[in-house]
């Protein structure tokens, strides 16, 4: 502990866990030692924030729970990562399949709800899907978009946006759905934007999305959210959707997060290479297709999900569970490793999008590699902790992590890793490769954390 936060207990860190969990299901470390550094640095930034001690930060964390203090203290617990057309796949499905179901026996416009949406891309896209199928024409649904962070969704009410939201999109897209406002700043045209409002939501309250009560929801989207949950709260906030939806009703997660609903009261439905999942159980096969024009088609690359809803995730190391997820071929790693080298970091991140492989923690490793070369830290150490989750023992992603925490000069990240690190070394034999460590040895890494 930081000699700023000396003053306070291993007790009252374990309050900061306790309460975060309790108010928003959210998991600070998947150990105790974990869970309390995490508190501790939350406790620092929102000291440093306020010009308050750390004692009285502790004591306002611990009296407020009023809607303006979590609306400042939700940017230091969110992560606001997101893009347009973000998972390909997985959204041609929804309109090619779930859109026409919807169609064929809507009476009443169709609810869509985009559940930790950040900054509004993922709600503004399923609009753009919608509006060109049978549904826009009629003038038929509604996306309503929930999170827990307001600046977030200040940004999202304007609906403008620059390029980095559009990796992955075509010029004929952009031009489509955005009207150009400025130098590199784009504005989601009003017929799509008129299709979708936003609201501040915790998704462990009672009652996170403020709806009549007739108002069901036809599909939820949640992507990338439930898995920093505890199993408390995704039991909690999963029937919250099940009681949100209608009948037959359906439920998106990412793929890392399949197995999360293992036992849960959804039913998985296999959609070609995608999995969606529904309150009833057997639903009926697709109807005649109604899509009038693609909205997803156009360009084909597979662009990874990044965390919605979260705040940082570097100490997490042994999740609740390793993912089972269907072997894949991987992605070409030589050649995105060839292009990067060669100083063609746009190609080279270009490949790891357009991976079929979006389960692949080397994917996430090898993306994370070449946001370093370019100097954007932040989107690497996103890649590093989505390629954790889906494989907690990967050695490397937590080497990388040091090494970034180090360059940084975050002691405090530096010693947690240097820990991860070792522990997982010293379950290998000393001459042991470790995987995809260009031929280094479990012996050459320990040897090197040393000077760490």
């Amino acid at each position: 502990m930081s000699e700023a936060l000396g003053r306070l207990s291993d007790s009252d860190l374990d309050t900061v866990v306790s309460l975060f969990s309790r108010r928003f299901g959210l998991v600070m470390g998947w150990d105790e030692i974990k869970a309390r550094d995490k508190a501790a640095s939350l406790i620092g930034e929102l000291s440093r924030k306020l010009g308050e001690t750390p004692e009285e930060v502790f004591r306002l964390i611990r009296k407020r729970s009023d809607k303006a203090f979590m609306d400042m203290i939700s940017p230091h617990i969110t992560v606001g990562e997101t893009f347009f057309f973000r998972d390909r796949k997985a959204l041609d499905a929804f309109g090619r399949e779930i859109v026409p179901r919807l169609a064929s026996r809507a009476k009443r416009p169709i609810n869509v709800w985009s559940a930790g949406c950040s900054t509004g891309e993922e709600p503004y896209t399923l609009a753009m899907i919608m509006d060109h199928s049978i549904l826009g024409l009629a003038g038929g649904f509604r996306v309503y978009g929930t999170d827990l962070n307001e600046n977030s969704l200040k940004k999202a009410r304007q609906g403008m946006y620059g390029r980095w939201s559009f990796r992955g999109m075509s010029d004929i897209e952009i031009s489509r759905y955005f009207d150009v406002v400025g130098d590199d700043r784009f504005k989601v045209k009003d017929r799509y934007r008129s299709r979708v409002s936003f609201e501040s939501a915790n998704l462990v309250s009672s009652s996170p999305l403020r709806l009549r009560r007739e108002d069901k929801m036809d599909v939820i989207f949640c992507r990338n959210v439930m898995m920093y949950f505890d199993e408390a709260n995704r039991k909690k906030v999963l029937r919250s959707f099940r009681e949100a939806l209608s009948p037959d009703g359906w439920l998106v997660v990412a793929a890392c997060e399949i197995p999360i609903l293992d036992g849960s009261s959804f039913h998985p439905v296999r959609m070609g290479e995608q999995t969606f999942f529904t309150v009833e159980e057997g639903p009926s096969a697709p109807p005649e297709r109604y899509l009038l024009d693609s909205a997803v088609s156009e360009i084909e690359p597979e662009v990874e999900a990044v965390s919605d809803v979260w705040f940082d995730l570097e100490s997490e190391t042994e999740p609740e569970f390793e993912p089972k997820v269907e072997a894949v071929p991987s992605c070409d790693g030589d050649l995105i490793r060839s292009l990067a080298d060669r100083g063609m970091s746009d190609e080279a991140l270009e490949l790891c999008l357009s991976s079929e492989n979006s389960t692949d923690p080397y994917v996430h490793y090898l993306m994370s590699v070449i946001y370093q070369d370019r100097g954007e830290l932040d989107f690497a150490k996103d890649c590093l902790r989505k390629a954790l989750f889906l494989r907690p023992s990967f050695v490397m992603a937590h080497f990388a992590l040091l090494g970034i925490a180090v360059s940084q000069s975050n002691d405090r990240d530096r010693a947690r890793h240097i820990r991860n690190v070792e522990e997982l070394l010293l379950q290998m034999a000393e001459d042991e490769p470790v995987p995809y460590g260009e031929g280094a040895t479990a012996g050459d890494l320990l040897s090197a954390l040393k000077d760490l």
